[in-house]
Formats: structure tokens, sequence, C-alpha cells
């Protein structure tokens, strides 16, 4: 019995000296689990905003891209755990347009941008167009009698996603 309580009393001397050693394991553990959350996330964005610009040979506006994820997402159960359009630790996603291509962003675990931890995907596309259409494009889009009408986005994640729409089943 005593030899009991005697490893009793060292094992809790442990686990309280090295609570600090535990506090940070943990730490690490949610920031890692974090970061493979986000970059799955980021996954699924980049191939909806792919999809967007294959309809409508542009790309969602950077301004309002929380907004185009809260209108285009859904988790995959189909129940809202968190709001979409932003990472796991609560910050929006950020889009930025590029010449040819686009970047989508995350502000990492310390939820500021320009630190070392935020998380960034690229993604390169021929022929990107920004949010805004070119006066070019409208002229030919005249010139060849085409609607300035866009069909709705497909909910690539939510009901109305049509398998093998675009050639995947």
């Amino acid at each position: 019995m005593l030899i009991k309580l005697i490893m009793l009393s060292a094992l809790g001397y442990l686990g309280v000296a090295n609570s600090s050693v535990i506090e940070n394991a943990r730490y690490a553990f949610d920031k890692i689990r974090g970061e493979k959350i986000t970059a799955i996330e980021m996954q699924t964005i980049r191939r909806i905003i792919v999809y967007y610009h294959t309809e409508h040979e542009r790309l969602p506006e950077p301004a309002a891209f929380t907004k185009f994820l809260e209108e285009n997402t859904r988790e995959l159960a189909g129940k809202d755990i968190r709001k979409n359009g932003v990472d796991i630790w609560g910050t929006p996603y950020d889009l930025k347009v590029e010449e040819k291509g686009f970047i989508i962003s995350s502000a990492g675990a310390d939820r500021e941008w320009d630190t070392d931890d935020d998380i960034r995907l690229t993604q390169a596309i021929e022929g990107v167009r920004g949010a805004e259409e070119s006066l070019e494009k409208k002229e030919r889009r005249k010139a060849v009698g085409r609607s300035n009408k866009r069909r709705p986005v497909r909910k690539v994640l939510g009901k109305e996603w049509k398998r093998g729409a675009f050639g995947f089943d």
C-alpha cells in the first residue's frame, strides 16, 4: 500500500512539473492539426474557384471573397460547423488575383497577416481575368451577340451539384 502511495505521489509530481511541456505539446499538436485542416479546405476552395472560372471566364471579386465562399460552399456532411469562408481559427480567407493565376491565403494560427505561419495556396490558370471584365472582352461579347447574363455557380459541395457536370464521375 505504501509503495502504491509513493508511486502515485511521484506521478503527481511529474505531472505538475511537466505541465508546461504537456501544454506546449498540446499547442503544437493543435497548430499542426489546424494547418492540415486549413490546407484541405483551401484545396476545396481552389477547386470551387477553378470551376467558377471555367463557367464565367473570370475569377470572383477579391473584395467580396468571403461572401462568395459563404454562398458557394457547404460542409461535406451538410451541417455548418462554423461559418463558411473562414479558416479554422476564425479568420476570413483572402483571395489575391494575379496576372496568370490566384493565391488563396489564411492568416494562420496567430490570426495575423504577413507572418511566418500564414498558409498560401497558389494556382496558375491560363487566360485569367480578374473580377472586372476588360473593355476588349465586353466589345467582343457584343460583337458575337453573347449575353452578359451568367449562369449561377453550382454549389460544388451543395445539393445543386450534379455529378459528372464537369466530366467527373
